[in-house]
């Protein structure tokens, strides 16, 4: 089954669903939280099982701090595509926000099975870490993460994931 988001994207015939989530994406490139909400709510009512539309309403709810609604339409895009990594990667930052770490760290090691070379995924979870004081556990995550960017695509890691972890392992030469 093609999701409304797919259709939208690929230039397929307009649903009112694909046609909806069309105007919430143009929304959020005009940085229009409002409208793009509106959208989405609409894409979501006849599409509600387009795990795309669910997550990018939870987002959008997300950024207006309606933490509680966001939960709901990001559980429920992991319900219908748990192999995507979005709602996971967006979920697990309201659950650390709300010291709930350890579902934050399920949700993130979820997302880096389906898309292990996603540095926002490895980034939350460096996140988490940092957030219950597990440094070591940071560190050693960026390290695994380095290694198989390296491996897999010869690159090193953007400088602001660096930077989360840029002063771990430093301790020996401070003061």
């Amino acid at each position: 089954m093609l999701l409304i988001s797919s259709l939208a994207r690929a230039g397929a015939p307009t649903s009112p669903a694909a046609a909806a989530y069309r105007r919430g994406l143009e929304a959020l490139r005009k940085s229009d939280i409002p409208a793009a909400r509106t959208a989405f709510e609409k894409a979501v009512k006849l599409a509600p099982t387009d795990a795309a539309a669910q997550t990018s309403l939870g987002w959008v709810l997300a950024q207006q701090g309606e933490m509680d609604s966001a939960t709901t339409h990001l559980r429920a895009a992991i319900k219908l595509r748990p192999a995507f990594a979005s709602p996971r990667i967006t979920l697990a930052s309201i659950l650390t926000q709300q010291d709930k770490a350890p579902e934050a760290e399920q949700h993130l090691r979820a997302a880096i099975r389906a898309e292990p070379l996603r540095e926002s995924a490895h980034g939350a979870l460096i996140r988490v870490f940092l957030a219950e004081g597990n440094q070591m556990e940071a560190l050693e995550a960026f390290t695994r993460y380095r290694a198989m960017l390296k491996t897999e695509l010869g690159i090193e890691p953007t400088a602001q994931l660096t930077s989360l972890v840029a002063n771990l392992g430093r301790r020996h030469s401070d003061p």
